[in-house]
């Protein structure tokens, strides 16, 4: 296969971060650009990137809180999850009527995107089925997360394009994949899966892996954005306010958080990070300011270490189409114009009347 035929289909944001070189901007310099810059436009630099700082705090913590949610999610509930989503389908199934299908047809019903499972766990939820309607509500909630995230991190880039930041539509192409993967009309299980053989799935596996994908992908795609922020702005992705820290993330997130920086930052390979030291580091937070520490949990330290981190590039994720995934528009009802024709009609009528 040809180079052109292997990367149809493939957004530039699927592969490897060297996309400098598909931009056309390679050897981008923030140091050369900040030097370049005179007294004025280095002091509004520096005041615009405190307001950028609230965005990335706000934003790299949210996303770590919901990645540790997501690996507890995917350690306690992912078989769970694809037997409610199989047992959903059954209910749809035999309640749903349908139209008279042709001979051969598969009768079955589908839930091929957010909707249709916010529907599922309704049906589930009315038949009785609580924890199987629990655990589609809980992958629905942190898509929901993500997406209100990705809304966030669209304001943030408006405010980095507004301050004169180089390469903002390199991170808006990242956030629009990132909502784009939380819609909730999209198909998802028509896009292949990546970093994974196919023929060792299981049946369960091969219906339903592409919704926890299409999750992975998400958070995937928001660290994209995390590191080509901090390559323009020369922001750290962590806060160095401890209180801030112990005010809104638990020890354990607050690890997955600096693995996550660390990773993006190429400080080290994944696998590498030391938790212990992590967690030395997190006890120490706080100390300088009326001797606040963190009260780090001893059973954090037997923590799974799959559940602290990040989703890396090679993971289990979905392949990226060439555009965003986006909602689809819902057909308008008939008979909406001729309500209207009769309501002017009327009004006419009506107004006729008060000249006589």
């Amino acid at each position: 296969m040809s180079e052109s035929e292997d990367d149809k289909g493939r957004s530039d944001v699927s592969g490897d971060d060297d996309d400098d070189v598909i931009a056309g901007e390679s050897g981008f310099d923030l140091n050369a650009v900040l030097e370049n810059m005179t007294e004025a436009e280095r002091k509004k630099w520096d005041k615009n990137a405190r307001s950028w700082r609230v965005y990335l705090d706000f934003l790299f913590r949210h996303v770590a809180i919901v990645t540790f949610k997501y690996n507890c999610f995917e350690r306690e509930d992912l078989l769970g999850f694809q037997m409610a989503l199989e047992k959903a389908e059954d209910l749809l199934t035999k309640t749903t009527t349908t139209k008279k299908k042709k001979k051969g047809d598969d009768e079955t019903a589908r839930i091929v995107c957010l909707r249709d499972m916010k529907t599922a766990a309704d049906l589930l939820s009315k038949s009785r089925c609580v924890a199987e309607a629990t655990r589609l509500r809980r992958y629905l909630d942190l898509v929901g997360r993500m997406r209100g995230l990705a809304t966030i991190a669209g304001g943030f880039c408006k405010a980095l394009k507004k301050g004169n930041v180089s390469r903002v539509d390199r991170m808006k192409r990242c956030v629009d994949f990132w909502r784009g993967f939380c819609v909730r009309s999209f198909d998802f299980t028509r896009l292949a899966l990546l970093n994974v053989d196919e023929s060792g799935l299981s049946l369960l596996d091969r219906k339903y892996l592409a919704w926890t994908s299409a999750i992975r992908t998400s958070l995937n795609l928001a660290e994209r954005f995390f590191r080509r922020v901090g390559e323009s702005t020369g922001l750290k992705m962590l806060s160095d306010d401890p209180v801030a820290m112990q005010r809104h993330m638990q020890a354990a997130e607050y690890v997955l958080a600096a693995k996550m920086e660390q990773l993006l930052t190429d400080r080290i390979l994944l696998g590498e990070t030391n938790t212990a030291d992590l967690l030395q580091e997190i006890g120490s937070l706080g100390r300088s300011s009326k001797d606040e520490t963190w009260n780090v949990p001893s059973s954090l330290q037997d923590v799974d270490p799959s559940l602290l981190s990040p989703i890396p590039d090679t993971g289990l994720l979905l392949e990226v189409p060439l555009d965003p995934p986006k909602e689809k528009t819902l057909k308008k009802k008939k008979g909406k114009g001729k309500k209207t024709s009769r309501s002017a009609s009327a009004g006419s009528h009506k107004g006729r009347q008060k000249k006589r």
